[in-house]
């Protein structure tokens, strides 16, 4: 196995050369890997959306309280 840098282009390169060599049946199981990195990779960004509302005062726990108010006014249960 050929080791790869950190340099992006070779690490393109590489990763098509790999994807290339590999058995069909395990393009599904890197399929599924790359899709819980995109899920990792939005996680992080709702992560830090969330920690700059609430820097910004827009997650108090009043303003938390009032949007369940509306929403389950709008919505409701029954």
């Amino acid at each position: 196995m050929q080791v790869a840098t950190a340099n992006p282009e070779d690490l393109r390169r590489f990763f098509h050369q790999e994807i290339d060599r590999m058995e069909p049946s395990r393009l599904e199981v890197l399929n599924r890997m790359l899709q819980q990195l995109k899920l990792f990779e939005l996680a992080d960004q709702i992560d830090r959306g969330f920690d700059a509302d609430r820097a910004a005062g827009r997650l108090s726990p009043d303003k938390v309280a009032e949007a369940v108010r509306a929403v389950r006014r709008d919505h409701p249960y029954t």
